[in-house]
């Protein structure tokens, strides 16, 4: 069984075998359909109002056996001689492809600058031809086929329609470089019920419904995007099927869909597809450049990603690792642009800055950098092969007016008409001209931007030459535009219609439209035009301009250079922070019904990485996830939390998912690095002026108990019963704690009040200690799963996909090692760990700054109204106790630590209209012991570890309130306020 084109006949209906409108393509190796429509002899009901009915020699594909001779059937599915002759061209993917769009072929006796003296008469009656041909398969009027009163035939139809009228083959390999150039092939190979088969159903069903302004086929298309998303997302956690090319094209088809539809939401959702493929692209690693389909979508996605700041690809050549491997035209195009968005976004920064000497040396290296660029650019245009050359049909020499009615129907700009060898490369020519556009908007920028003492002469003539180039590019695109919008084009030798040549030329000129269509050096008249013809697209293909704009901005089906343009006068230089940063802050957005294994909505909440300085080269980046709050208080105010979450900051350089290599030798150059960070995170989303509060656990609070483990004794006597330890044992770590002296130790310096500091033992290393080892060794003995950072741990562990990495081989793998969970989040693929690695770049990989016990902390104590220190009662890593004997030997406000112990005890309300609960340590009642003394506050937990917010929620947010000020430490710890947000539901 194999698909044959043949031409329309008029057979009789019922013996006609059912069509499959999928016309422009032919396949030489093609599986037998898992759930074949029809059987070849059963009778069909011809669709006799299909669209390519009106079509000169519509080609058509249907099943044929080839177990019968070509005799037995009917004369209408012969292939003439001419036709069987013909051998399609092949991909070099093993699959081969009639091309649907032939090169553009203007007829000498109709087009001349003698017939083009361009009069309202002649551009109406050209307007009328075209819209009569976009009618046929765009007009709201015409009726789908009567026949398609079922969901799978209208898919069926749609998927024809699509890959007649939006995929196109380009003539050349070297142009090739968008991901639908290898659809076809996957979509035959893939089972009919596949999310990319799905993907392809949803997004040829949108691009019908446009057409049609159908809410049938927009509902229904909906509804299939919605399932493919759904079963996307189970893909993903296998992060073997999250390599697949089929997964990674189904993401790029949802892109295009979001592009499509054009909502508000939809722009949003095309940056997390986008983010989602650029993620799945590194995972995949350099082992995808050995498939060539892979290497294909490789190389669509690197180009897709340009509308972001480019991310650093696994790879030692980054993403120029296939730079070895036979790169075309189309894709060396790429390479050179691939820094573009860094720099339009430091160029944004820069221009933005105060005019100092230094601004002023950076501004005339970012001109260099952008000249730089522009020169391998043209290079690159002087290198091609002649085949690329446009060549000249005629010159219009006809007369402009700046008339509304007049310029809406001006199909040429006067000057030279070009015509191409095809499409694509006509679109990479047009994506150069942006490029070129882009840089000489670049330095334009900067120039302006200089004061006048340094505008030399030089700088001036470098000013001159980017107009004159940018002109150029203009006039360039200008020319190409009747081309692109089918101008009189004959339909193709074998019969297929010209409207898939209109659509795609149409697709392919909204981007360039739109870029210069805005640049404040062209013409006014000729902005005009350019924007009159952005406009009769719309018409033309039953868009809204708003639908035009956002796929102008969304150039995705070809995977062209898509950096968001803005000339001098816009946002690239004078533009507000608002409307620069919010561009930035977009692409840090997170999908808060996506996070796996979560329930619920979490709300607004933005993640991912900022580096540590301005620097352009700064590899260093700390990893954030940041939730706005929607209370009515916090309007003033952001809580940065260190370490912990949600709602963090993985800090130093090197924990977490925060990248780059460990270089600060201590807090000091941590600090240094988190304060770059922080400027980054202000600026990026607009938090200037706001109050900070600064939280952290672990090892953030560290830095306070300097010698923890002096009362680990104590703490072994306290939870006897609960680790079961006998007698025997512990007078044996008795004894040993006499005769090192700890026990005198704890007795002489553990007081209330304190009148003098203690004296830092000799020889002392919190991690070191022998005692702690022997606590914690006969622990493991009596309950193989002891926690020492929570106690109460015992077998079996039950699976909690948010908790710690304390899992056996066998057990599942840690919450953010997950694929599907880093890529939800924006994280950085790859092995993360709680702990581990060296976060200091001293030669045993420990923090060497002075412990803030003694430093620091004491002068954030004197300056600051509030201050709480935080342990968990369960906690054997770091004793509470051991936390409050550090403090009794600090002194803040003229005085030495507490003057009493932390007796006061700790009352949680319960949510309204419920009763406290003091068996549920999570939920409401007495929960642990306080102290507060001059603007500093002790807090010991029941119930909690380590990690007192995921041990003891309700606890951890009471904590909170008070350090934001929403309630006094009395009534907020004595059990006397109510919750100051909305919770229990």
């Amino acid at each position: 069984m194999k698909y044959v084109p043949h031409a329309r006949s008029a057979v009789n209906p019922v013996e006609r075998v059912p069509d499959i409108l999928m016309s422009s393509i032919s396949f030489s190796a093609m599986k037998p359909p898992l759930k074949p429509i029809a059987s070849p002899k059963q009778p069909s009901l011809i669709w006799e109002e299909s669209p390519v009915s009106e079509s000169p020699r519509s080609e058509r594909l249907e099943w044929l056996d080839e177990s019968h001779s070509s005799s037995s059937r009917p004369p209408s599915s012969r292939r003439s001689p001419q036709t069987q002759s013909i051998s399609p061209p092949s991909t070099g993917l093993g699959f081969h492809w009639t091309n649907p769009i032939e090169p553009r072929i203007f007829d000498p006796d109709e087009v001349s600058p003698a017939n083009h003296q361009q009069s309202s008469s002649v551009v109406e009656e050209q307007d009328n031809r075209t819209t009569k041909s976009q009618l046929q398969l765009f007009s709201p009027n015409f009726p789908l086929p009567r026949s398609l009163d079922s969901a799978g035939q209208r898919r069926n139809y749609a998927v024809g329609f699509f890959f007649k009228n939006l995929v196109q083959m380009p003539r050349s390999k070297d142009s090739m470089r968008g991901y639908v150039e290898v659809l076809g092939p996957m979509y035959v190979n893939a089972k009919c019920d596949s999310i990319l088969h799905q993907a392809t159903q949803a997004l040829a069903l949108a691009s019908l419904s446009n057409g049609r302004k159908s809410p049938l086929l927009r509902v229904e298309a909906r509804k299939i995007y919605g399932n493919a998303l759904g079963e996307i997302g189970l893909a993903i956690k296998d992060p073997q099927v999250a390599r697949s090319d089929e997964v990674l094209m189904s993401i790029m088809l949802f892109s295009l869909y979001e592009s499509i539809t054009s909502t508000d939401e939809s722009r949003t959702v095309w940056t997390r597809h986008i983010n989602g493929a650029v993620t799945l692209v590194k995972l995949r690693g350099e082992e995808q450049l050995q498939n060539p389909t892979s290497l294909h979508l490789f190389r669509a996605v690197r180009a897709s990603m340009q509308g972001r700041t480019v991310e650093d690809f696994p790879s030692v050549n980054g993403w120029k690792c296939d730079a070895d491997l036979g790169v075309n035209a189309a894709n060396r195009l790429t390479m050179i642009c691939l820094n573009l968005p860094n720099i339009k976004y430091y160029a944004q920064d820069l221009l933005s800055r105060d005019k100092t000497s230094s601004t002023v040396i950076d501004m005339m290296t970012l001109i260099r950098t952008a000249k730089d660029i522009d020169s391998e650019l043209e290079h690159w245009a002087n290198t091609l092969p002649d085949f690329w050359n446009p060549s000249t049909k005629m010159i219009f020499t006809g007369e402009m007016f700046d008339d509304k009615e007049f310029l809406q129907k001006a199909e040429f700009w006067p000057g030279p008409v070009h015509i191409y060898g095809d499409l694509s490369i006509a679109n990479v020519w047009n994506d150069y001209r942006v490029s070129r556009i882009f840089c000489q908007a670049v330095i334009l920028g900067c120039v302006a931007a200089l004061p006048s003492h340094a505008r030399t002469e030089q700088i001036e003539r470098i000013s001159q030459q980017a107009v004159h180039i940018t002109q150029e590019m203009v006039d360039d695109f200008s020319a190409a535009i009747p081309y692109l919008l089918g101008y009189d084009i004959k339909s193709r030798k074998d019969g297929v219609a010209d409207t898939a040549a209109k659509a795609t030329g149409a697709y392919y000129s909204v981007w360039p439209l739109f870029v210069t269509k805005k640049i404040p050096t062209v013409p006014e008249l000729q902005k005009k035009w350019l924007l009159y013809r952005l406009y009769h697209i719309g018409l033309t293909f039953g868009l809204s301009e708003d639908q035009v704009l956002h796929m102008a901005q969304k150039h995705v089906l070809t995977s062209g250079p898509s950096f968001d343009y803005e000339d001098p006068g816009a946002t690239l230089g004078t533009g507000t922070p608002q409307d620069i940063e919010g561009q930035r802050s977009t692409k840090f957005a997170v999908n808060g019904t996506g996070i796996p294994d979560v329930n619920f909505d979490i709300g607004p909440s933005y993640a991912g990485l900022l580096p540590v300085s301005s620097g352009a080269n700064e590899t260093k980046e700390l990893y954030f996830w940041f939730f706005p709050s929607s209370h009515s208080n916090v309007s003033d105010e952001i809580t940065i939390w260190l370490n912990g979450g949600p709602g963090y900051i993985d800090q130093p350089v090197g924990s977490g998912f925060s990248q780059g290599k460990a270089t600060a030798l201590g807090e000091y150059e941590v600090a240094e690095q988190f304060l770059g960070f922080w400027k980054n995170f202000i600026d990026t989303f607009q938090m200037q002026g706001r109050k900070v509060y600064v939280t952290g656990e672990s090892y953030a609070g560290m830095y306070v108990p300097y010698i923890a483990s002096v009362p680990m004794l104590s703490y072994a006597q306290y939870w006897q019963p609960l680790l079961r330890l006998n007698d025997t044992f512990i007078a044996k770590i008795q004894k040993y704690a006499n005769d090192i002296g700890y026990t005198k130790f704890y007795q002489d310096y553990f007081t209330f009040p304190r009148t003098e500091h203690m004296p830092i033992p000799p020889n002392v290393e919190e991690t070191n200690s022998p005692l702690r080892g022997m606590i914690q060794g006969a622990a493991v003995l009596l309950n193989p799963c002891f926690n020492v950072y929570h106690i109460t741990d015992t077998c079996p562990k039950p699976y909690d996909p948010l908790s710690e990495d304390y899992w056996k081989p066998s057990d599942p793998p840690t919450y953010f090692n997950r694929t599907d969970v880093q890529i939800a989040i924006h994280a950085p693929l790859g092995k993360f760990s709680v702990c581990g690695g060296k976060n200091f770049a001293t030669k045993d990989g420990r923090d060497n700054a002075p412990k803030s016990i003694f430093t620091t902390l004491p002068k954030v104590f004197d300056r600051t109204p509030r201050n709480l220190v935080v342990g968990g009662a369960l906690d054997m890593l770091i004793p509470s106790n051991g936390t409050l004997f550090s403090l009794q030997n600090t002194t803040w406000r003229g005085s030495l630590g507490f003057s009493k112990p932390p007796r006061q005890k700790l009352i949680i309300p319960a949510p309204t209209g419920q009763s406290p609960s003091p068996n549920d340590p999570g939920a409401s009642g007495e929960m642990g012991r306080w102290v507060s003394e001059r603007g500093v506050t002790f807090v010991d937990v029941d119930g909690a570890g380590h990690e007192v917010p995921q041990h003891n929620p309700s606890a951890a947010l009471r904590l909170l309130e008070v350090l934001l000020g929403r309630m006094d430490v009395n009534e907020g710890f004595g059990g006397g306020a109510d919750w100051s947000v909305k919770i229990g539901d």
